[in-house]
């Protein structure tokens, strides 16, 4: 929330009394120096994650389809994320985020007639539910966005789930939307569990990954999604069908 304007202005002010300042990525490093914060005074320290629930010798995503009601061949496109409902316009929201919820999965409705139109049997699997008061009723929103866009059919809302490595791991194409963050734990889940399609060799990353380019999302799933691409011929077909900036 370094662009916030009320936000950013009182921790870029503040800045300087501490000892050091963290930042999470090399984009809030970056929002830090512009605020003219010496860079030696901003160490860049990523999140932590423990992967090893995430172990793919214990997931099932086989148990996930049949729950779900999902054919073994059919192409899954997924998500993990709350309903964040969309933010106010006042000076603690970043311009960019003004009634716009955090996580974009209103970009990720608008690109599934574009999969379709190439992948007509793909299904977009949301998992998450809303967060807050105000997050059922945005929900509901874009289960009617997906109603007005015509591709009810091919998108499930699956609710909270408590079993995301065995999820994960029911998907071919692992996407992270998100319009603003520093540093996505999804997306990290995500590379550490392999495609159902691919086993995942020694060295290599793991399910194929599609992101906005947002902070330290792109730069940490950049290299490995040329890998996981590469190995994923029904990653494939599906990312054939959207565009590169969408």
């Amino acid at each position: 929330y370094l662009e916030a304007p009320v936000l950013g202005t009182i921790d870029l002010r503040t800045a300087p009394f501490d000892t050091r300042v963290i930042a999470s990525c090399e984009y809030t490093r970056t929002l830090y120096c512009r605020g003219n914060v010496p860079r030696e005074h901003v160490e860049r320290i990523y999140y932590g994650q423990d992967v090893r629930p995430y172990d793919p010798s214990r997931a099932d995503g086989a148990r996930v389809r049949r729950e779900l009601g999902i054919a073994p061949e059919r192409p899954v496109v997924g998500d993990v994320a709350y309903f964040y409902p969309p933010l106010p316009d006042n000076p603690f929201t970043p311009h960019h985020l003004v009634h716009r919820g955090v996580k974009g999965h209103d970009v990720l409705l608008r690109a599934v007639p574009q999969v379709l139109a190439r992948v007509p049997d793909a299904l977009f699997v949301l998992v998450g539910e809303g967060w807050g008061p105000g997050g059922a009723a945005y929900e509901a929103r874009l289960k009617q966005m997906a109603r007005d866009l015509g591709v009810e059919e091919a998108v499930m809302f699956t609710g909270a789930r408590t079993d995301v490595p065995d999820t994960l791991m029911a998907f071919d194409v692992s996407v992270q939307c998100s319009l603003n963050v520093s540093s996505s734990h999804a997306a990290c889940a995500s590379r550490a569990t392999p495609s159902r399609l691919r086993p995942r060799p020694s060295g290599s990353a793991g399910a194929p990954s599609v992101a906005t380019i947002v902070a330290a999302t792109s730069i940490r799933l950049a290299t490995c999604a040329r890998r996981a691409l590469a190995g994923s011929c029904q990653g494939q077909r599906m990312i054939a069908g959207t565009r590169a900036d969408s």
